[in-house]
Formats: C-alpha cells, structure tokens, sequence
C-alpha cells in the first residue's frame, strides 16, 4: 500500500517514511514452486500459537525457551491459525511490480541478506524496479529490524532522511518533563461565584 502511495501522492510522502511493501507476494512466491508454498503456509498454520515463528523473524533468538513463549503468546494473541492463513494468501495476491518504475519520492531499501523471513534476492529486485532507489543491504541480522546492529541501521536511516548522521557516541542531553493540558472552557472547568 505503501508504494501505491508513494506512486498517487508523492509530494505527500515524506521520505523514507515507506520501508519494504511486498511487491514479491505474487499467488506464489518466485522464492519457491506452488507446492513448497503451500507446504510452507500449512507447516505454519499448523504450527501458529507455538512461538516457532521466531525463528524466521529473530532466528538469533530461536534457542530462547523465554523468548519462544512470548512469540508464542503474541501469536495467539494476534489472530487465529485461520485467520493467518487468510492474511498470508491475500498477502501473496499483491504485487506492486508494474508500478514501481513510478515512484518518485525518495526510497530507501534497507534488506539483511541472513534474514530468515524475506529472502535477499526479493529486496534486490524491488530496488531494481524504483528508479533512484537507495539499497543498503547488511551482511547478517533477522527479519526483526530492531534487532541485530541497530545502531548502523538507524544511522543510515537518519543519513537518508536528514543528510547527516549523528556520531554513535555523542552524548544528548535528556529532560525529562510533563506536558499537562487543561481545558478550562467547558462548564466542569469554570469556577462558579
């Protein structure tokens, strides 16, 4: 949604506020034949409220017993084995293919070539299709982009969107404060005589 966006409205997108749509969820996945696709949707399907998700958005996380019973929690959560399925095959009929040569907002692709979920080849094509495209591609780091060595990433997002980026290791002053708002216009505010 976010690339039709970009492609409709772009003076209304600021940049890099669109990170990676999916323009590889075709009916099947290029990434595998239309068997394997399906063995994968039911695989996870099957296997949705274990927390075994964890290993294709934080692999480096897959051996925590701690952190499998929190994934596992947010997918029961989330939604029901049936209703994943739904979500993943109507994922997989978008394909934003035909109008990425029409985006003209700046872009930023940011891929990790050992995530377990998307695969690279997929971010690579993408940003063969977006004319002036900016792609930076990690050697490792999960799917999860708050994971991993986030410190390179958020600076090469700062660098994307303000032109500079900040030194790693400059310290910021932090305040702490409270903004209180009060509407005194309405009868519960007004002090009666």
């Amino acid at each position: 949604m976010s690339v039709l966006f970009a492609t409709t409205y772009p003076d209304r997108v600021p940049p890099g506020s669109f990170r990676r749509p999916s323009p590889h969820r075709r009916p099947v996945s290029p990434s595998f034949s239309p068997a394997e696709a399906d063995e994968r949707l039911a695989n996870l399907v099957k296997r949705w409220g274990s927390g075994s998700f964890l290993a294709n958005v934080f692999a480096s996380e897959a051996s925590n017993p701690d952190a499998a019973a929190r994934i596992a929690k947010f997918e029961k959560l989330a939604c029901s084995p049936g209703a994943i399925r739904s979500y993943i095959i109507s994922n997989r009929r978008i394909d934003v293919n035909a109008i990425l040569p029409c985006v003209r907002a700046p872009t930023l692709i940011l891929h990790r070539a050992t995530e377990a979920q998307v695969p690279v080849a997929l971010g690579r094509k993408m940003a063969a299709g977006i004319p002036g495209v900016k792609y930076i591609e990690y050697p490792s780091g999960d799917h999860a982009f708050w994971t991993g060595d986030t410190e390179t990433l958020v600076g090469d997002i700062e660098e994307f969107v303000t032109g500079h980026r900040q030194a790693g290791d400059t310290d910021l002053e932090r305040i702490l404060a409270t903004v209180m708002f009060t509407d005194i216009s309405t009868p519960r505010g007004r002090r009666s005589k």
